[in-house]
């Protein structure tokens, strides 16, 4: 300020009107930026996709911005919005995908917002298109009569139920633990609520589990470019799309990028096929004939491969049947609860379904009994030659199998291995297990269940299945350099069905006999015979790749069920649905993990295989 040359009423009026107009610029300074700084807050928490008109509303609610201050909400539109945590979980538009209304305020409501942080309420919004009637939530849209379906974005939460959305980051968290700890729902339950959330906010089991499974399946469906499918408003959830990703999954290979540590492995010219039998899961007990394309087909177990209704013996296809008789014939009425059924039937366990106190023969005697006394289709369900290949397998090559399969009886042998392939089947309600494709460098490659036992013939028609796969589009030229291990790959050689793959001019066939075969190195001292010992040794595919002699793995697919092996106590109480997709999914991150080690040159952790008896 500017010293005053002499004392004067009017340079002091003068002086005090400058200083007051110079704090009442400071005030009004302050005062904005005060402002500006409640107005970013403001847009930090409600989405800008809203429209301005709801955005406004939700401004005078919630922070004290009024409709009258014009500028404010003018200047609302040009801030940016801030990164952080929402306060408001709303849909990724503001106008109507099929039409570009502008949509309307449907429902509000308050939400359980979980994450690593724990557990904060907050505020969830629903829009709707008076126009098309589409709704709008936070993670899907469309019309719930007729399904919804996930947004084109993918959003950063999972909405779990009305109440409660999960943190992506907490349920890939989840994944990673299950997958290389085997921590159960169950366990990351409680581990959460006890570390992070009190009591009167615990999230219990059943949520976690429910959160898992929307998180998983939305990233498989965008994995294989079926984001745009519909879940329908019936009730199932999520479980619609279990059956399009398992049809999927029996079409293709688990795909990878060989790495210079994968290759030296012997990855990309050999397979290791194995069956594991600790993941089973309960099936229908009825009887199931093996008919594809309406040709029989013979020595496949004739079961009905279908999960079981809760509580029943029979799925849903079956139960229908056996309801539908009992309406009808006027005859004692046949249940169809799973421990009333036994009952009828007369078949006495040992306090466990899985013992039963009599032998397979006859209780699945009395099983195709009931099912002829209430005239049942045979051919209804679903049976073990689609499941265990698929239709896009089965169609093209359906005279190959049939014929295949028709020469699956084992001719007379002196000498015979020591290979138990469960002759001991546990009463026909569980699954006998999975034949599992393992590349040498740890990848799996494909996967299928078993029934009844580890049949020669559910073997090869996997082993032929698997090839087709692997080999198809190859040149004729690289047949022959393809290596299968399996360790009972003698038994499978001595098949009537081996003379005739080799006489036969299918491309399938002629891919299956140009491959060589081998025992992997651990089972192989098992064998006695000197068939085994000379044409089977793994040392044989030294002779061929001697550059990978000492670092070639053929005991890959036992070192993997040390690792598979473990999800026993969490996927063996699933129903068959979420049993396979469980599966699936842990496989695909198993095997995303073993590419990033190779990648990294870092060693992959393969457990040591201690004895044989691993499977």
């Amino acid at each position: 300020m500017a010293k005053r040359p002499k004392f004067s009423i009017q340079a002091l009026l003068e002086e005090v009107k400058a200083e007051e107009e110079q704090e009442n610029k400071l005030k009004s300074i302050s005062g904005d930026i005060k402002k500006v700084t409640r107005v970013k807050r403001a847009m930090n928490c409600i989405p800008p996709e809203l429209p301005p008109t709801l955005r406004a509303k939700l401004l005078v609610e919630f922070f004290d911005v009024t409709v009258e201050d014009t500028n404010t909400i003018e200047a609302v539109g040009k801030l940016d919005c801030f990164c952080g945590d929402s306060h408001v979980f709303a849909p990724p538009v503001g106008h109507c995908i099929e039409c570009d209304r502008e949509l309307v305020l449907k429902t509000r409501c308050k939400v359980r917002y979980v994450s690593l942080e724990g557990v904060k309420e907050k505020l969830k919004l629903s829009l709707k298109c008076s126009h098309c009637e589409l709704t709008y939530t936070y993670s899907k849209f469309g019309r719930p009569k007729d399904g919804m379906r996930f947004y084109d974005e993918e959003r950063e939460g999972v909405e779990v139920t009305d109440g409660v959305i999960f943190s992506k980051r907490l349920c890939e968290l989840q994944s990673c633990l299950g997958n290389h700890a085997w921590v159960s729902f169950e366990g990351f339950a409680e581990s959460f609520n006890e570390a992070l959330v009190d009591q009167n906010s615990a999230i219990d089991r059943r949520t976690f589990s429910k959160a898992w499974y929307w998180f998983e399946v939305e990233k498989e469906l965008r994995r294989i470019g079926r984001e745009n499918f519909f879940f329908s408003g019936s009730g199932t959830y999520f479980e619609d799309a279990f059956s399009i990703i398992e049809e999927t999954r029996q079409k293709s290979l688990y795909k990878h990028t060989c790495s210079d540590g994968c290759l030296k492995k012997g990855c990309s010219k050999m397979i290791v096929v194995d069956g594991i039998w600790k993941l089973n899961f309960t099936h229908c007990m009825m009887v199931s004939k093996n008919v594809s394309c309406g040709v029989p087909v013979l020595n496949l177990p004739d079961v009905c491969t279908n999960e079981p209704q809760h509580g029943h013996a029979f799925c849903s296809v079956h139960v229908s049947m056996v309801n539908d008789y009992n309406k009808t014939s006027g005859a004692p009425s046949v249940p169809t609860k799973l421990k009333e059924f036994l009952k009828y039937c007369n078949v006495g366990t040992d306090g466990d379904n899985d013992k039963p106190s009599e032998d397979e023969s006859s209780i699945m005697g009395k099983v195709v009994q009931t099912a002829a006394k209430c005239g049942l289709d045979t051919t209804a369900g679903s049976n073990v030659i689609n499941q265990h290949s698929g239709q896009e397998f089965i169609t093209p090559n359906m005279p190959l199998i049939k014929d295949v399969l028709a020469e699956c009886d084992e001719r007379d042998r002196h000498e015979v291995c020591n290979k138990d392939t469960g002759d001991k089947k546990p009463l026909n309600q569980r699954s006998r297990g999975h034949m599992v494709a393992v590349s040498p460098g740890g990848h799996i490659l494909m996967f299928n269940p078993l029934y009844r036992s580890e049949s020669p013939s559910q073997a090869l028609l996997f082993m032929l299945s698997v090839v087709c796969l692997c080999l198809g589009g190859a040149p004729e030229t690289l047949w022959g350099g393809m290596w299968i291990a399996y360790d009972n790959m003698c038994n499978i050689l001595k098949l009537k069905a081996m003379d005739w793959l080799k006489k036969s001019d299918g491309l399938v066939a002629r891919m299956f006999t140009k491959c060589q075969k081998i025992i992997d190195g651990l089972h192989i001292s098992n064998h006695k015979s000197k068939f085994c010992q000379e044409v089977l040794h793994p040392s044989n595919f030294d002779n061929m790749y001697p550059e990978l002699k000492g670092t070639r793995n053929t005991m890959v697919a036992e070192q993997t069920f040390v690792w598979l092996g473990r999800f026993k106590k969490i996927v063996c109480a699933m129903p068959k649905s979420r049993h396979m997709f469980f599966l699936h999914r842990m496989i695909i991150r198993r095997n995303s993990y073993t590419s990033n080690c190779h990648a990294r040159n870092i060693n992959i952790v393969l457990p040591k295989v201690r004895n044989q008896y691993t499977t």
